[in-house]
């Protein structure tokens, strides 16, 4: 099914455990779910920016819903607050990057940042149900 324009989240530890390397411009060929668990997108950033977000790349196998293939038309690195390790809801900045590189907003307290994930913008995309 044609869907012309996609936008996935990419989880940061799941990227760099095993994921492909991806930038702007390049084809991607991804496993995904359909309507992610809207909840890890929007603890992290507003729930108007995580709706329009329909897909989560799936690399560890929760019996993915198909495969989205196309075109990286723009990435937004993610970042969040982290107090005592855990992340402080909302708190998500966000940054155009040109490939899956992490990154930590510059700040005083850039330790209390952590990288969090990338929304990918896929144009030409086309998701095959599995």
């Amino acid at each position: 099914m044609a869907v012309v324009r996609a936008y996935v989240w990419v989880d940061a530890w799941e990227q760099q455990c095993c994921g492909e390397p991806f930038r702007t411009g390049g084809p991607v060929a991804w496993e995904v779910n359909e309507k992610p668990d809207a909840t890890r997108v929007v603890v992290r950033i507003s729930p108007e920016r995580a709706g329009r977000i329909r897909f989560a790349q799936e690399h560890h196998g929760d019996d993915p819903d198909g495969v989205l293939t196309g075109t990286v038309a723009r990435i937004e690195a993610v970042a969040c607050r982290r107090e005592g390790g855990a992340l402080v809801v909302g708190s998500g900045r966000l940054r155009q990057v040109s490939a899956d590189v992490p990154w930590v907003p510059d700040s005083s307290d850039a330790e209390r940042w952590m990288h969090e994930g990338w929304i990918v913008e896929v144009t030409s995309a086309v998701f095959e149900s599995g």
